[in-house]
């Protein structure tokens, strides 16, 4: 007895704590989805994983059970041992002992120990549910996709929803009928029920009848995996597609068929043998079906593609090859891409720079990451301040379309010096960030400093932007639990010498407003502070999980978040924008990507309020996945009709996605199955140099105007040019505006013509003596040259290509933009600004004034003005210059002073 409770004790404290502590944490985790709503899909979470476990695990115990019981009992006749049940055993049936079997020694085993052992098979047989939760929600609202395999003519919907949830069941059935046969065998064994008499088996008549059965279930479960492993074929990557080949239908479907057949038949067999003192037959039908797989799946195959396939390989293989080109081009919308051929025209003239001046006024000079290290230094004002990321976006701006960049700055409590990094700063005090820098993607400042629209805090703008609260309580790098509302003063922001202060208004946020509250937060994070500090009130509220990629994973597990949310203020309010993704790897005959999935949707945008954390995820595309889960937890997802048209203007279409396609298209833009079979136009994502290493060029955003574009249009792109080689020979561009969102273009160039590509152009600026004299001169002298990013601009059925050139003193992370280059045809020039650079590839007339008047058109000669608007002109510069020193705008005050210095340059040549 002393060691059963010893065994209790230890099982307590390994098993019963954790689960304890478990049961208390899903309180606040309840409360947490409360909160924002979606209660109601945690619940229906919890209940898939837990009761299903629960119950399978049970009827999975009670087949071991039964089946052990069925041993024990048969193990009696074998012995003859009569059962004797006295009244004191039936008082102390529980604590009974009973010998069964020895495996190190002589174990004695109480008598309720096939329970536990029961049980614990059952619950380790149906674990996978835990994992495997969905799949059987989402077999039971499958929808429809309208489209059918090749081979089987099945809706791809079985493969989604019905195949998954079999492939399950069938690993539960199978680990259910494992454990029963090793277990019972050991029974078995143990007591002599067979042995073996020169060739032949001796068998108890009882233990035969039970293994019978037991076989008949296997071979019924393998007959069932065979039919199986028909459709599986479709997702085989052994063939030079991915797929079922030729052989795979016409010599691997044929033995499949054959071994299904053969399996049923050994099943039928062993019930058979119920009946017969032997196991002979069973045994012959299996060496049989041992044969047929050997020859079915191996020999029969490999003769098959040796003799018959590889010598017409193309001929053979062709519809299957097409079957592959479709079915990948569905699976990731490639079937969509619109395609253009184009002509190249490189005579870009003045007219031509007019009449596309958005889209020059639009190239963006500024690279993100030396941008990140800039605004640093410039903007993060404190030190426990963070940038975490750059944006790109765009917004109208003073009446323009404008891209622009946007980085919100985050709080990092854990930056504060350390003598102030105690418990009150760091969950009641130091709750929030504060504002963003926004800025045009292409403007600079004489010191080669970013000119900014929004900047400073308390935030400072020159332009029509409503921004009302900035706060940030939810972002990228929010990561640990706060407390407000709190007799301590919360931190808004600094300014001068002394500090602001405010309290969180948000409708969100657990309020500890008892005891009980207090505890159970306290155990979840270990802090027991939260139980004895006296700046907590009973209006006190507890955010947590702040983060914003924690927060959607909880809330929506079972989609696949974008890597790269962004922020975009909206009616004066900072919200962050997410996009998710639903995925599989069972599209039949496509393509998976990182040898994972084949196929992804962008179905839903998430958007977070940064200041309550309020999650709201909208549909955006009605694909049978996304319509499925929303059939699950219809209180989970709205339809994008009921967001507002402020919000629905700064969608992005997701460079992650974009990424996917284009890697995708590289190869599946080949729709002519022997095309693809040589591999005969294979494109590939270019390099470029950035920071002197050659690297994939990234796709990037741009506004700009096409020729079939009526106005100006925010897109991602990306080049392709041939493998190995450099030229270009087609870019993929995605249209982001709401009037015609996730549209995607690919443009092919003529092949009979060069058009450079990224790394062409690379070279070329490498081999300019002058460009790399210059480079390398400032290399030497305490620098680091960073080259940004190759932008390849489309203009007029022709290209124009920018890249920024920054530097970056060797002893700080302060990089400054110092030079552009830009190349067209064979031209190529590096100077102080965009403006000159092109004006001189493009041999025009950049005007002397040009600094002065942004709003004279490159290549035009500006119109001389009288002596009396060049004073007008002066007297608003110096103004200008004034308001901007008082606003403490460095940038914009000597952008200002340049301006009035050439003013009066204007004016001294007038007279």
């Amino acid at each position: 007895m002393n060691i059963i409770y010893t065994y209790v004790a230890l099982a307590v404290f390994f098993f019963g704590i954790p689960l304890i502590k478990g049961l208390i944490n899903l309180y606040p985790e309840y409360l947490w989805h409360f909160d924002l709503g979606y209660q109601d899909v945690f619940i229906k979470m919890l209940l898939s994983k837990w009761v299903v476990f629960l119950a399978l695990s049970l009827v999975a115990a009670l087949v071991v059970l039964i089946n052990i019981y069925l041993a024990i009992f048969i193990r009696r006749k074998i012995l003859k041992e009569p059962e004797v049940v006295t009244s004191e055993s039936r008082k102390f049936d529980i604590f009974s002992q009973v010998n069964i079997f020895s495996i190190v020694g002589k174990l004695r085993v109480v008598a309720w120990m096939p329970l536990i052992v029961s049980l614990v098979v059952g619950m380790v047989v149906s674990s996978v549910w835990i994992i495997q939760w969905d799949k059987l929600l989402l077999y039971l609202n499958q929808q429809q996709f309208g489209a059918t395999d090749p081979i089987f003519n099945k809706d791809v919907s079985f493969y989604f929803f019905s195949f998954p949830f079999f492939l399950v069941i069938k690993s539960w059935l199978f680990g259910i009928l494992v454990s029963v046969m090793v277990a019972s065998g050991l029974i078995y064994a143990h007591y002599k029920a067979f042995s073996l008499k020169g060739l032949s088996i001796m068998v108890h008549p009882g233990v035969r009848i039970h293994f019978s059965i037991l076989f008949a279930f296997l071979f019924g479960l393998i007959a069932w995996g065979y039919q199986l492993g028909m459709y599986d074929m479709l997702f085989s990557p052994s063939g030079i597609v991915y797929g079922a080949g030729y052989t795979d239908v016409h010599a691997q479907l044929i033995g499949i068929k054959w071994l299904v057949g053969i399996a049923i038949i050994i099943a039928g067999l062993f019930l058979f043998n119920i009946f017969r003192q032997s196991v002979t037959l069973p045994i012959v039908a299996f060496v049989v079906l041992i044969v047929i797989y050997l020859v079915m799946r191996g020999v029969y195959p490999a003769l098959m593609s040796q003799f018959i396939v590889k010598p017409n390989e193309i001929e053979k293989e062709r519809p299957y090859i097409q079957h592959s080109i479709n079915y990948t081009r569905k699976a990731y919308g490639l079937d969509k891409v619109f395609e253009r051929d184009i002509t190249i025209a490189e005579n870009l003239s003045a007219k031509d720079i007019k009449s596309n001046v958005e889209t020059i006024e639009n190239v963006r000079l500024w690279d993100t990451r030396p941008l990140l290290q800039t605004l640093s230094q410039l903007q993060e004002i404190r030190l426990y301040y963070d940038f975490n990321d750059v944006d790109i976006d765009r917004y109208w701006i003073n009446g323009k379309y404008q891209q622009v960049m946007v980085s919100a700055r985050e709080l990092d409590a854990d930056k504060l010096p350390v003598r102030a990094q105690n418990w009150i700063n760091q969950k009641l005090t130091y709750t929030h960030g504060y504002g963003l820098v926004m800025m045009p993607v292409n403007k600079i400042s004489r010191e080669g400093l970013p000119e900014f629209y929004v900047y400073d805090i308390p935030h400072k703008s020159n332009i029509d932007l409503k921004m009302d609260n900035l706060a940030i309580y939810f972002g990228e790098s929010t990561n640990k639990y706060i407390i407000t509302n709190t007799s301590a003063k919360e931190f808004d922001y600094p300014s001068g010498e002394n500090n602001q202060y405010s309290n969180y208004a948000g409708d969100k946020g657990i309020k500890l407003d008892s005891l009980w509250k207090k505890m159970v937060f306290a155990i979840k994070f270990n802090d027991f502070k939260l139980l004895i500090s006296e700046y907590i009130k009973p209006d006190s509220k507890v955010l947590f999980d702040r983060n914003i990629m924690t927060r959607v994973r909880k809330i929506a597990p079972f989609l696949v978040y974008d890597k790269d949310p962004y922020s975009v203020v909206v009616n004066g309010q900072l919200y962050w924008f997410l996009d998710a993704y639903t995925i599989s790897d069972r599209y039949p005959y496509s393509d998976p990507f990182y040898a994972q999935y084949n196929y992804i949707r962008n179905s839903v945008k998430v958007i977070v309020n940064a200041y309550t954390g309020k999650t709201d995820f909208y549909i955006v595309d009605k694909e049978p996945l996304i319509m499925a889960y929303s059939k699950i937890f219809p209180d989970l997802f709205k339809p994008v009709s009921e967001l507002g048209k402020e919000f629905v203007a700064h969608f992005r279409y997701p460079v992650d996605l974009f990424s996917i396609q284009a890697k995708m298209y590289s190869s599946y833009h080949m729709t002519e199955p022997q095309v693809f079979y040589n591999q005969e136009d294979l494109w590939v994502i270019p390099n470029e140099t950035y920071d002197n290493e050659a690297r994939p060029v990234e796709p990037y955003f741009v506004n700009m105007k096409l020729p079939e574009d009526k106005s100006l249009t925010f897109r991602l792109m990306t080049p392709f040019t041939p493998a190995k080689k450099n030229n270009m020979i087609g870019w993929m561009s995605a249209n982001c505006d709401p009037e015609k969102y996730g549209e995607i273009t690919v443009y092919k160039l003529p092949k009979e013509q060069l058009i450079y590509g990224p790394m062409q152009i690379e070279s070329r600026i490498d081999q300019d003596t002058e460009i790399s004299q210059q480079l390398t001169l400032w290399g030497q002298l305490g620098s680091r040259v960073i080259r940004g990013n190759l932008l390849v601009i489309p203009i007029s059925n022709t290209f124009l290509y920018v890249e920024p050139i920054y530097l970056q003193a060797t002893q700080s992370k302060f990089p400054e933009l110092k030079r552009v280059i830009v190349a067209y045809k064979n031209s190529l020039a590096m100077e102080s600004t965009f403006e000159e650079a092109l004006a001189k590839v493009l041999q025009l007339e950049i005007p002397t004034s040009k600094v002065a008047d942004k709003d004279t058109p490159l290549g035009e000669k500006p119109q001389k003005s009288s002596v009396k608007e060049l004073i007008s002109k002066a007297k608003g510069f110096y103004k200008s210059a004034e308001q901007s020193l008082k606003q403490g705008n460095w940038s914009a005050y000597g952008d200002n002073i340049k301006k009035l210095g050439s003013t009066i340059e204007e004016l001294e040549k007038s007279k």
